[in-house]
């Protein structure tokens, strides 16, 4: 490598060029690279470049500080060292822009079979970020930027801590298909961090009754044309959404062909589902009866229902509610919403008393928190149920069980009665003790009213035997004390003889 400044000509004077050139031999031809107006600037840029000639030439990989100088670099510099064979092309992809990397990431998520609505959802919202941002080229990314810009737009309500996740998840993802690619060299969000949703202001859904949800059908069918669907096309959707918990977008995506009447299954390829896993929904016989009635005439591969657009499908279901009598919110501000009919399916696998380990696998859920915390539902039908089972508190029994004790024995006001009934009882039951488990003569003690006579009382403590074991007698504490005493003890006298220690 050689570090020069060129000469010219000008008036018939020799002069120098301000900026300075290098010149280096690749596979023994010669290149020259214009430099900077410093010479040491130019020689430190010249002794990067020639690193990489040695590399190549060992066959050798970058370190990730040469990478991460090459990331840094302009577009138009990368270019020249990949034409020169300098660096391989994968090395200079981090030149490119990144708009032209999520074209081709696009349609990496298409040929992994996602759904052309899930590939265009992932492209608009890495957009979203990286134009907001003002990210051009992958050495332009920053993390902590991200965050901050996510963050405004949360402040901004523009969206939800649980969008603005949604949002670095795909992005993880597309940096992380680069690193995987070849195109990067580190992933530069790997270690973000995602917000904290439980500042979010949730919606608040909620499962209605089963007589609405008839009552829902029944008027929906009978009901007007909304948005070129007819009242019947609406009520089976809302039948079919509530009969199996499919989400709407999943409905979305169903074809006649999808249901499997023979075995009363409806199946959903991965692709359409927010888990990405085939499912397998079982159908209830006669649910399934009136869907194979629905579907008569229709071709397999034709959609199994016409619905609105996903951004009117709430105002045709906002109408039929009104039309149904259903509030939209209930006192509490709950909601029914399209989803809500998932609630329903939910909330009613749940008051038939179904395993909430099945439920969790009908409802595809990977947690089973998720399904006992939020679709549990408790039905205002059931509470009322439920306190009816109360008993009576009214009446002569209640002052009958006042007068009454835990013995069945009237009580006095100081309940003398009821504790030497205990005192009695429990000295029985210690002389059964003893004579039902064999214990040995010399280890019998005799129980006589409020005293206790012990063959071995003479012997030292240590040494007088308990049922066949020897006991040590510690120090009493207060609570011991009192037990002794009778204050809560119904056997006062065995301790008071010091036959047993505790």
């Amino acid at each position: 490598m050689r570090v020069y400044r060129q000469t010219y000509t000008e008036a018939g004077q020799t002069k120098k060029a301000k900026k300075w050139c290098l010149d280096f031999y690749v596979d023994g031809q010669r290149h020259r690279f214009p430099g900077f107006a410093d010479k040491d600037l130019t020689r430190q840029f010249g002794d990067k470049i020639q690193t990489l000639i040695n590399l190549k030439a060992g066959h050798q990989e970058p370190s990730p500080d040469m990478q991460t100088w090459i990331d840094g670099l302009p577009q138009r510099i990368v270019t020249k060292l990949v034409a020169w064979q300098i660096i391989p092309p994968q090395r200079a992809a981090s030149a490119v822009r990144l708009s032209e990397h999520l074209t081709a990431f696009k349609t990496y998520l298409g040929n992994k079979g996602n759904t052309a609505e899930y590939c265009q959802k992932a492209y608009t919202r890495i957009t979203t970020v990286l134009d907001g941002c003002g990210f051009k080229v992958l050495s332009d990314v920053s993390a902590s930027r991200i965050q901050r810009f996510l963050d405004d737009e949360v402040q901004a309500k523009q969206i939800s801590r649980k969008t603005a996740n949604h949002y670095i998840g795909i992005l993880k993802t597309f940096f992380r298909w680069m690193k995987q690619d070849g195109k990067a060299h580190t992933n530069p969000i790997e270690h973000i961090a995602l917000l904290d949703t439980a500042q979010d202001d949730k919606r608040r859904r909620r499962a209605i009754t089963a007589e609405q949800m008839r009552t829902l059908l029944a008027v929906t069918a009978s009901g007007e044309t909304r948005r070129g669907i007819t009242g019947t096309e609406r009520a089976m959707h809302y039948e079919t959404a509530a009969m199996t918990g499919l989400r709407a977008a999943e409905l979305r995506a169903l074809t006649v062909g999808d249901f499997d009447f023979t075995a009363n299954v409806v199946r959903l390829a991965g692709k359409f589902t927010k888990n990405r896993q085939d499912a397998v929904i079982p159908l209830k016989p006669e649910f399934a009866k009136r869907l194979k009635t629905f579907f008569a005439g229709k071709l397999p591969d034709c959609p199994a229902f016409k619905t609105a657009a996903s951004s009117h499908e709430v105002r045709v279901l906002r109408e039929d509610l009104k039309a149904a009598g259903i509030p939209e919110k209930d006192d509490s501000g709950r909601v029914f919403d399209f989803h809500s009919f998932r609630v329903f399916y939910a909330s009613m696998l749940a008051a038939s008393g179904t395993n909430p380990k099945t439920a969790m696998e009908l409802l595809r859920h990977s947690d089973i928190r998720l399904t006992m915390n939020v679709y549990s539902h408790a039905f205002r039908e059931s509470l009322t149920a439920a306190v009816d089972t109360l008993p009576d508190l009214t009446g002569g029994n209640v002052q009958e069980q006042k007068k009454t004790g835990t013995d069945n024995v009237a009580v006095n006001a100081v309940g003398v009665e009821q504790k030497k009934t205990s005192q009695e009882n429990g000295t029985k039951n210690s002389a059964d003790y003893l004579a039902a488990h064999d214990v040995p003569e010399e280890n019998k003690t005799v129980y006589s009213g409020q005293q206790a006579i012990s063959q071995n009382a003479s012997k030292p403590v240590f040494q007088r035997k308990i049922c066949g074991f020897h006991h040590q007698k510690p120090q009493p504490s207060k609570s011991t004390q009192k037990w002794r005493r009778g204050d809560s003890n119904p056997c006062p006298e065995i301790f008071q003889a010091g036959l047993l220690h505790v």
